[in-house]
């Protein structure tokens, strides 16, 4: 749960293509830590905030005693364990507690598209992963995003640029309407064209990012 990562964006975004289109069974899933919202976003309060429906946006819970995880609409922190029973154990993923990597394709399976949405970054390994597992990505066409973008079946994310106080880098501010016409190209989307798209980024992502292609880049230097 950091700023960079443009949360407040999406669920903006999420909450217009929902009074655009009230039909539209549709839920946005984060898998992130709602606990560290003191230097992250605070997603009950985004979700008040832009008037979308609680039971609409879920997240990643997993117990930090036995590791079983759910997707669920946020109820809080140190629930009990429905698995294992353990009371106070059952959280929303951090970097302490997680699902495991071998999971984590069971997790991006759950979903019909990814998002990544940033102020920049360095690789992002949520596109990176999400491609891997043949999801269409929308991407913010900017520092690591220009990487994706290169791609044609990434959906490119246009952005303003701003300048952040303190270091005064040069960030992004995604543009909302494109996050919304991404959800709207996916849920019009026959779903064999869905997954289509999903394969390509696949095979895309697995020649970019492969040991062959990256160590030959580091051979060259």
């Amino acid at each position: 749960n950091q700023l960079r990562k443009s949360a407040a964006l999406i669920v903006d975004a999420f909450a217009q293509f929902k009074r655009e289109n009230p039909a539209a069974d549709v839920k946005l899933h984060f898998h992130t830590s709602v606990s560290e919202k003191g230097m992250g976003w605070d997603f009950p309060k985004l979700m008040t905030y832009y008037g979308v429906n609680p039971q609409d946006v879920l997240f990643t819970y997993v117990c930090k005693t036995c590791g079983a995880w759910h997707v669920a609409p946020y109820a809080g922190e140190d629930l009990k364990c429905p698995y294992c029973g353990t009371d106070k154990s059952m959280i929303t993923v951090n970097i302490v507690h997680g699902v495991s990597s071998q999971e984590m394709k069971q997790v991006y399976g759950i979903a019909d598209a990814a998002f990544s949405v940033m102020t920049s970054g360095g690789q992002e390994l949520t596109a990176c992963q999400s491609m891997l597992c043949e999801l269409p990505l929308a991407c913010t066409n900017y520092s690591c995003g220009e990487d994706y973008c290169l791609n044609p079946d990434v959906f490119t994310l246009g952005w303003t640029p701003y300048h952040e106080a303190g270091t005064n880098f040069i960030k992004a501010t995604t543009k909302t309407d494109d996050i919304k016409r991404f959800m709207l190209k996916v849920w019009r989307m026959p779903p064999r064209e869905v997954k289509e798209w999903g394969k390509r980024s696949r095979q895309w992502a697995e020649k970019t990012f492969s040991i062959e292609t990256i160590g030959a880049q580091w051979e060259a230097l």
